[in-house]
This record gives structure tokens, C-alpha cells and sequence, in this order.
């Protein structure tokens, strides 16, 4: 039925969204439905069956608007995640090298305490 297939494509909008062809139609998606319910690209015969809903429907050049909209809205703090975990990875790296410069000072340690054992050892 239409709307079961229907409602399996609305579940799909966000699994797949590298799907660029209707997947029950075969046939591009031109077209997005921007009701809220559904909110997904369509292609021209889901419209033709789809629209007796009165959904509103956009073409291409507003899509495009909205993803403009979506990467201005969330660009900058994409941006800022990013130099965190930078800041982080360079945080990470010091504290790596704090760590290995213990480890010789714990292995020089240990060495120098066999030493003294064997000399005091030596002496008895």
C-alpha cells in the first residue's frame, strides 16, 4: 500500500542519506516534502501520489537554501569541536611524553637500587 511504503521511506530519510533515487519509484528525487512529519526528498510520482495530504513541497533551489542555512548554523561550532579536540590531541601528546619521561626515570631508579643492593651484597 501507498502509505506503508510510505512511511518505510520516511523511516529511511535518515538511515540512507546518500540515496539520491526513489528507492518505490526509481526515479530521482526533485522534489522535498517539508511537512514535519516527513521532511525528506521525492521524487515527481511521490508527489503525484503523496501530495493529496496538502504537504508543503520545495524544489531543488530551496533545498539547497536550507542546507546552506543547516552548514551556516552549525559550521561554527563544528569548528570550534574541532580545535577542542586539537587543543586535546596536543594536551594528549605532552602528557604521553610526561609518561615516558617517568618510565626512564622509574627503569634509571630501579637500576641504580640493584646497584646499591649488589654493592651492599658485595660488602657483606
Amino acid at each position: 500500500s501507498t502509505q506503508s511504503t510510505w512511511d518505510i521511506m520516511i523511516k529511511r530519510r535518515s538511515a540512507k542519506p546518500e540515496i539520491s533515487t526513489c528507492p518505490k519509484h526509481e526515479k530521482p528525487f526533485t522534489l522535498y516534502c517539508k511537512n514535519r512529519d516527513c521532511n525528506m526528498p521525492i521524487c515527481s510520482k511521490c508527489f503525484t501520489e503523496h501530495n493529496e495530504n496538502g504537504h508543503p513541497i520545495s524544489g531543488p533551489d530551496i533545498i539547497s537554501q536550507d542546507l546552506q542555512t543547516l552548514l551556516e548554523t552549525y559550521l561554527p561550532s563544528l569548528e570550534e569541536s574541532q580545535s577542542y579536540w586539537k587543543e586535546l590531541e596536543k594536551e594528549m601528546h605532552k602528557e604521553d611524553e610526561r609518561m615516558r619521561k617517568i618510565g626512564v626515570s622509574l627503569k634509571e631508579s630501579k637500576n641504580a637500587i640493584k646497584q646499591l643492593e649488589q654493592k651492599i651484597l658485595a660488602f657483606y
